[in-house]
C-alpha cells in the first residue's frame, strides 16, 4: 500500500520541475505553460491509476484474508467431525455429549461475534488465528450486544482500530511460550451511558513493557478512557445521550 502512496507523492512533487521551467525560461513562456499543462494531465492520470491499483490491492488482500479464515474454520470443523466420529465408533457416549456441547457453545460464541455490528472488527476477530498463533482470543458478548445499534460517541472504525491496537499491544508485550497458546479474554458489555470492553490476559507479560501505556497513547485525544487493574484493562466508550 505504501508503494502506491509513494508513487502519488512523487508525481505531485515532480510538478516542481515544469513550474521551475515556467519561472526560469521566460522567453519560452508558451511552450513552458504547455509543458506544465501536459505534466499536470500526466500526473492526474498517474494519481488516479495508483488510487485504483491501491484499492484493488486492498480488496485482494481482504479476499485472501477471508479465504484463509474460511480454510481455518473448515479445518476446525473437520477436526471436530473426526473426534465425534471416533467417539461414535468407540461408543463413548458421555464424551460424545460433552464434545457436541462444546461445539454448540463455540457456535453460539461465534454467532455473537458475527453480530457484533462492526464488519472490520468482526473480520479481525474471525481471522486472528490465521495471523497469530501465540495468543488465542476468547470473546464474550453480554446480551448479544450489537455495537451498530449503540449511539457511540466515537466513529465505529475508530473503535475497531482501537480494539485491534490493544490486541496487538498485548501480543507485543506477551512472553512467548512453547505449547498451548496464551489466552486473551475480551468482554463486551454496556453499562448505563458507556460501552465497556475489558481485556484480561491469561499469561505472562514482559516486565519491561507496559501495554497499558501503549493503549493510552492509542486513545490519546479521543473521548475514550482506560482503567487498568492488575492483568485486566477496561476500555470505556461513551455513548451519546
Amino acid at each position: 500500500m505504501n508503494y502506491w502512496r509513494t508513487m502519488r507523492m512523487t508525481a505531485m512533487v515532480s510538478l516542481v520541475i515544469p513550474l521551475f521551467i515556467v519561472v526560469i525560461i521566460q522567453q519560452w513562456l508558451v511552450w513552458s505553460v504547455l509543458l506544465l499543462i501536459l505534466w499536470l494531465i500526466i500526473t492526474g492520470f498517474i494519481i488516479e491509476w495508483s488510487v485504483r491499483k491501491e484499492h484493488a490491492d486492498r480488496i485482494r488482500a481482504e479476499q485472501v484474508k477471508s479465504i484463509r479464515t474460511m480454510n481455518h474454520h473448515r479445518h476446525d470443523w473437520m477436526n471436530d467431525l473426526q473426534i465425534i466420529s471416533g467417539y461414535i465408533q468407540l461408543k463413548k457416549h458421555d464424551k460424545l455429549v460433552r464434545s457436541v456441547e462444546r461445539i454448540r457453545d463455540r457456535m453460539h460464541a461465534e454467532s455473537k461475534v458475527a453480530k457484533l455490528g462492526i464488519p472490520t472488527l468482526v473480520l479481525f476477530f474471525q481471522s486472528f488465528r490465521t495471523v497469530c498463533n501465540e495468543i488465542q482470543l476468547e470473546i464474550d458478548i453480554v446480551d448479544e450486544l450489537n455495537l451498530a445499534d449503540i449511539p457511540l460517541n466515537v466513529p465505529q472504525e475508530t473503535l475497531s482500530r482501537t480494539v485491534q491496537e490493544i490486541v496487538w499491544a498485548v501480543q507485543h508485550c506477551a512472553v512467548p511460550t512453547i505449547g498451548e497458546p496464551q489466552i486473551l479474554y475480551i468482554l463486551f458489555e454496556k453499562n448505563n451511558n458507556e460501552c465497556c470492553i475489558s481485556f484480561r490476559y491469561h499469561g505472562e507479560l514482559r516486565q519491561d513493557r507496559d501495554w497499558g501505556s501503549k493503549v493510552k497513547l492509542v486513545i490519546q485525544g479521543s473521548t475514550m478512557r482506560v482503567e487498568q487493574d492488575q492483568a485486566t484493562l477496561h476500555l470505556f466508550v461513551p455513548c451519546e445521550s
